[in-house]
């Protein structure tokens, strides 16, 4: 597949009222794509924040194509928040409103699983939140090409 593949990365705090930062990187890279090729966008699959403003682009590109010479498609790789892995301490799980549990570090795990092979990362940073700070650590480390912007405001309720 002739494809340029684009990780989105980001804090699940990243404000709708930011959501133009998202879209404008991603409007910057669909320009950069070459007629007849697909934009494959790479994301956390995360229900807020930066990774939802991500799939909220693709489903606008998908019925209102702004390049109809470009396939545009997404690629989501949701962490698994039920399982824990070998090196999580007991009684770290986190614990839903419906009583539920969690892994707090699912997310952290499934980060490099985000940007591995892409041809660029886009890292979307709200109050430098600890899981997009890593990933732009691992980009840097594993010398993948990334854009970063960070933004700082008052924290938001979850």
């Amino acid at each position: 597949m002739n494809a340029r593949l684009v990780a989105v990365t980001g804090s699940q705090d990243w404000p709708q009222e930011l959501a133009y930062i998202v879209t404008d990187a991603l409007d910057e890279q669909l320009t950069k794509t070459r007629p007849g090729a697909t934009l494959l966008v790479r994301h956390g699959a995360a229900k807020r924040g930066a990774d939802h403003i991500a799939h909220q682009w693709v489903r606008h590109q998908k019925a209102n194509p702004s390049r109809p010479d470009v396939t545009v498609l997404e690629d989501p790789v949701p962490a698994d928040w039920d399982t824990c892995a070998p090196t999580c301490k007991p009684d770290h799980r986190r614990t839903r409103d419906d009583g539920t549990t969690w892994c707090p570090s699912a997310g952290h795990r499934r980060n490099p699983e985000v940007v591995a092979g892409v041809h660029l990362v886009l890292a979307f940073c709200w109050n430098d939140s600890s899981g997009t700070t890593k990933t732009i650590e691992h980009t840097r480390r594993n010398r993948i090409n990334h854009r970063t912007w960070h933004a700082y405001g008052p924290t938001r309720p979850r």
